[in-house]
């Protein structure tokens, strides 16, 4: 496979872009820049550490000041990205679910992005604070790395449970249609919460949080199965919250993503199919890149919603999973406090912002 696109998000202040822009001759403009190469091709550091000068200017023209920072620390530390590499080869335990990810290659790639963008995609303005940094997180590469392939792995293993759990509940249970239909959403609420490219579009702090959302998941199919009627009980204390998340993204959605029809999102059972084209899971991680860049290399157009009001969605979101957590499976317990109490602040304070 080629290159990943690269990807671009919402607008926003480039210092890096401004410095370049200084220094164009007769008036140049990045924002006129086609990525034709003919500046780049002549170019004194081509192929200096691997270094691709008509890369490193279409991430300036796009405003992508992290984004180049942190290939910049890839191609200066190659040594160290290497043995990296090699670590992330090695994890034996991890290969077996490969397939999720959509292949062996595509998951080092996923490994490898997600902890050189822990460590290295920063606002870096000069070459002290560049080797400063450097200096800071070389020696935690290792332990990054062997931290996010340990986590990853028992993810896997906590989902491939899950997944065990509900499948043998809905085979046990294809004559009761509420259950076997329940059993359905639960599914699709795993598929959504780990889609196959999660670590790319979620923070690798969050990544640490999945193995609970997922454990959480099994053990309520499993008391679901015993005890139906608590479990659509405590549901509908969490349904109330799912329909102002809605409400939120599809207002965000309908406005950044034209072709995208808004739609019923979070269903009874979880994070179920929507009632539109697109499943909620979609709408979610679409959510995410509207504040924070495509996950898919896709530019869409500008939002009307600041960065804030559409983080204050999605952190929403993670605060109804914590939430399911405190209701269906108390024993994992949750990562912050939550009550509706603090569901019912937090929903007030997104609709002022809207």
């Amino acid at each position: 496979m080629g290159e990943a696109a690269i990807k671009i998000g919402k607008k926003h202040k480039s210092v890096f872009k401004d410095k370049v822009m200084e220094l164009l001759p007769n008036g140049g403009n990045l924002n006129a820049c086609l990525t034709c190469g003919a500046c780049a091709s002549g170019c004194p550091a081509t192929g200096l550490e691997g270094m691709d000068p008509r890369k490193f200017l279409r991430m300036a023209a796009l405003g992508m000041d992290e984004e180049g920072v942190r290939n910049l620390f890839i191609l200066c530390y190659e040594n160290d990205i290497n043995a990296l590499k090699k670590d992330i080869k090695g994890a034996s335990r991890l290969k077996g679910y490969a397939s999720f990810f959509g292949g062996l290659d595509r998951l080092n790639r996923y490994l490898l992005g997600c902890i050189t963008k822990h460590l290295f995609s920063c606002d870096i303005r000069s070459r002290d604070a560049f080797e400063s940094h450097a200096a800071l997180m070389l020696p935690r590469l290792y332990s990054t790395g062997q931290e996010l392939i340990s986590r990853v792995t028992e993810l896997c293993e906590e989902y491939k449970s899950a997944v065990a759990v509900i499948k043998s509940i809905s085979l046990k249970n294809l004559n009761l249609e509420a259950m076997f239909t329940l059993m359905g959403k639960l599914e699709q609420n795993l598929e959504e919460i780990v889609p196959q490219n999660f670590l790319e579009i979620y923070h690798y702090d969050r990544i640490a949080q999945l193995k609970r959302y997922v454990a959480a998941i099994r053990i309520r199919a499993q008391r679901a199965a015993v005890d139906p009627v608590r479990d659509q009980k405590r549901w509908s204390e969490v349904s109330k919250y799912v329909d102002r998340f809605n409400l939120f993204a599809d207002q965000i959605l309908s406005n950044s993503l034209p072709d995208i029809p808004s739609s019923g999102g979070l269903s009874s059972g979880g994070l179920g199919l929507s009632s539109g084209r697109v499943s909620s899971g979609v709408m979610f991680e679409r959510l995410i890149s509207a504040g924070a860049g495509s996950t898919d290399g896709t530019c869409w157009p500008s939002s009307q919603w600041s960065k804030e009001k559409i983080d204050a969605v999605v952190d929403l979101f993670w605060m109804i999973e914590e939430y399911k957590v405190s209701l269906f499976a108390q024993e994992l317990k949750t990562a912050v406090k939550i009550s509706p109490k603090r569901l019912d602040k937090i929903c007030e304070e997104i609709e002022r912002m809207f």
